[in-house]
C-alpha cells in the first residue's frame, strides 16, 4: 500500500513549487538553442563520436542532477536541465544523418518510418496506462 508521506531517505525541495515551470522548461532552452547549430556540427564532422558525445553529455547531466540539486539548489537543476537539452539537440541531425548514410535508398522510407514511429509509440504507450 502507498503511504502519503514520502520516504525519509529521498530529499524533496517543496520550497522549489514556484521555479517548477522553469526547471521543467530549462531542457527546451538548451534544446532548441544548438538545434540547427547540431546540424551544421553533424554535416562538418560525421554522426557517429557527435551522436555518441551527445548521448554521454545528457547521460553525465542526468547522473549529476541530484548532486548539483542538493549542491546549488534549483540553478543547478536548472543548470543540468539545459546540458541535457544540449546533448538531445544532436540526436536528431545525427539520426538523420545516419540513416540517410547507412541506409540503402530503397529503404529508408521504411527504416526512417520504423525508427521515428518508436517516439509515437513511445507517448502512447506512457499516457494509455
Amino acid at each position: 500500500m502507498l503511504s502519503e508521506e514520502p520516504s525519509t531517505g529521498i530529499p524533496t525541495y517543496p520550497e522549489w513549487s514556484s521555479m517548477k515551470n522553469v526547471m521543467l522548461s530549462s531542457f527546451f532552452w538548451g534544446y532548441i538553442a544548438f538545434q540547427i547549430f547540431a546540424g551544421e556540427l553533424t554535416r562538418r564532422y560525421g554522426a557517429k563520436w557527435l551522436f555518441t558525445s551527445s548521448t554521454f553529455l545528457g547521460s553525465l547531466s542526468c547522473l549529476l542532477l541530484p548532486l548539483f540539486a542538493s549542491l546549488f539548489g534549483s540553478g543547478g537543476v536548472i543548470f543540468c536541465r539545459v546540458l541535457q537539452g544540449l546533448g538531445q539537440s544532436f540526436l536528431w541531425p545525427c539520426a538523420h544523418s545516419l540513416l540517410s548514410k547507412w541506409t540503402p535508398v530503397g529503404d529508408r522510407a521504411k527504416t526512417v518510418a520504423f525508427t521515428y514511429s518508436g517516439t509515437y509509440r513511445d507517448i502512447l504507450n506512457t499516457y494509455s496506462k
